[in-house]
């Protein structure tokens, strides 16, 4: 339907509609091979067929993503290849033209470091207000995106059965849990990343500023929080059957780095908290009473989360019972407790 679309008809921000979704395609799975080589074949397609749209402006609909992703992933030969292939067949195509839009596509990716260095240069309050103003644009696509995938907390039951199907299944089983793994490990990876250093520099901007208006300013909303909570425990709910799920950095990210600098003072934003508590409760219960399930080696995952919390935390601690209670414990005791009793089955 996209390339059945008459060429000659002058489009306009309808063509975005259409290309965001091979962005965002791109975007979440960068080293995924077929992808790569349906998007590139798609771009250039779409370049040709819309050539006079793309001889104007139409490469800045693709462009930013495309050298994003060069940039995140530049150590992968093959993405590298492929993006480097794409961008020869568009300056074969357009020439001049394409220049000039792939310089005005990389000014905007340099803008926040710019914004960056103009701050600790000048340290003035109008260098700061721009930086800000940047990072609300950027939390603002941010949690754009994660209202958009309700689609990824849903949970695929048939993925949570302990050693299912024959083994000529196993291979389909490996690919449909790395399907369901990837895209919610990336989401959680981008906004950890986001997170953990938009947050405090846009302390130092608010001082710089001095302005109160833009101590308002909220990374991620109650809603995105609660979002990110929901994909995360559709993951810990894998984790106890895939190891490649409970090593995940994702996961791993978003529990040791982003819970522990996040405000969870405020009550409307706390069931995100007991959303991740509670899951991993029933995960280490789990894993008591099947001892199958303990060659998954959680200890990294969960040793490293209780280390991150504050000294003295609230935390679910499973019993032998099968209840739970919560208690205030020292992290280095409940850090013994994970390596030396949980995982052998001897719960104090």
């Amino acid at each position: 339907m996209f390339l059945g679309m008459p060429s000659e008809y002058p489009w306009g921000d309808e063509m975005m509609l259409f290309l965001n979704v091979f962005n965002g395609a791109l975007l979440l799975h960068p080293e995924d091979s077929s992808l790569l080589r349906q998007y590139t074949a798609t771009a250039i397609n779409t370049a040709v067929h819309f050539n006079h749209l793309f001889s104007l402006s139409g490469y800045q609909w693709i462009l930013p993503t495309m050298l994003q992703v060069y940039a995140d992933y530049e150590s992968n030969p093959l993405l590298r290849q492929g993006i480097e292939f794409c961008c020869r067949q568009f300056y074969i195509l357009h020439r001049k033209p394409f220049i000039l839009q792939l310089f005005a596509s990389v000014a905007p990716l340099l803008e926040f470091t710019k914004l960056k260095s103009n701050t600790a240069t000048m340290e003035s309050a109008s260098a700061a207000r721009d930086e800000i103003a940047a990072i609300a644009a950027m939390a603002t696509s941010l949690q754009a995106l994660l209202y958009s995938s309700e689609a990824l907390t849903r949970d695929n039951l048939h993925l949570l059965e302990e050693g299912q199907g024959m083994p000529r299944e196993e291979l389909d089983e490996r690919l449909a849990r790395e399907e369901f793994r990837r895209p919610r490990e990336s989401l959680l990876n981008i906004c950890t990343e986001f997170y953990k250093h938009c947050g405090p520099r846009l302390k130092i901007l608010q001082n710089i500023a001095g302005e109160p208006r833009v101590t308002a300013l909220e990374l991620l909303d109650i809603k995105s929080h609660m979002r990110l909570a929901e994909i995360a425990h559709a993951l810990l709910k894998l984790a106890p059957y895939d190891t490649l799920t409970m090593e995940s950095r994702g996961l791993r990210r978003y529990i040791m780095e982003m819970l522990p600098i996040t405000d969870w003072s405020s009550e409307a934003v706390r069931p995100a908290l007991i959303l991740i508590l509670k899951r991993l409760d029933r995960m280490f219960n789990k894993i008591h009473k099947m001892p199958t399930l303990r060659c998954a080696r959680p200890q990294a995952l969960c040793t490293r989360s209780v280390e991150h919390m504050t000294p003295f935390s609230v935390v679910t601690v499973s019993c032998c019972g099968g209840g739970a209670v919560v208690c205030a414990v020292d992290r280095r005791l409940l850090c013994a407790v994970v390596h030396r009793d949980v995982l052998v089955g001897a719960v104090p």
